[in-house]
C-alpha cells in the first residue's frame, strides 16, 4: 500500500491554486483553498493541508460536530493531515453547477444544518458548503 505522507501540497503564489505532488495510487477527490482530499479506502479519505494551523482548526471542528448526521467521522491526524470518513456525493457547489437549482426538501435539510452549526458555535459557515 501507498503511503499518504509522500503527497504534498504547495501553492505557487499568493492566490494560485493549490499544487499537488500525488506519487501514490490513491486518487484526488478534491481540493480547496486549504488542501486536497484523496480516497485512501472506500470508507475513509486523507485531506492534506497546505498550512499545519488548518489541521488545528479543521480537526477541532470535526471533533466538536462528531454525531452530527452531516459531518464525517474524524479517525486520526497528524502535522499536515486528517483522515476521516469517505462520504460517496457531490460536493454542494458541484451539486449546483450539474443540476442548476436545490429541492426544497434539500433547502430544509442545508437551514437545519446550519442551525445545528450555530447551536454548537460554529463560525465561518459559509466555508463548509464551498
Amino acid at each position: 500500500m501507498n503511503d499518504f505522507s509522500s503527497i504534498t501540497v504547495t501553492r505557487r503564489g499568493k492566490e494560485e491554486e493549490l499544487v499537488v505532488n500525488n506519487p501514490t495510487s490513491y486518487p484526488l477527490i478534491g481540493k480547496g483553498i486549504q488542501g486536497a482530499v484523496f480516497k485512501l479506502t472506500e470508507d475513509r479519505c486523507v485531506k492534506i493541508f497546505l498550512k499545519p494551523k488548518n489541521v488545528k482548526k479543521e480537526k477541532e471542528a470535526m471533533i466538536k460536530g462528531q454525531g452530527l448526521p452531516f459531518m464525517p467521522k474524524f479517525f486520526e491526524s497528524g502535522p499536515n493531515y486528517i483522515i476521516m470518513e469517505y462520504i460517496d456525493g457531490p460536493s454542494l457547489r458541484d451539486y449546483l453547477k450539474e443540476q442548476g437549482t436545490i429541492s426544497e426538501s434539500i433547502t430544509q435539510q442545508l437551514v437545519n444544518m446550519k442551525k445545528e452549526m450555530n447551536r454548537l458555535g460554529f463560525t465561518n459557515l459559509d466555508r463548509c458548503v464551498t
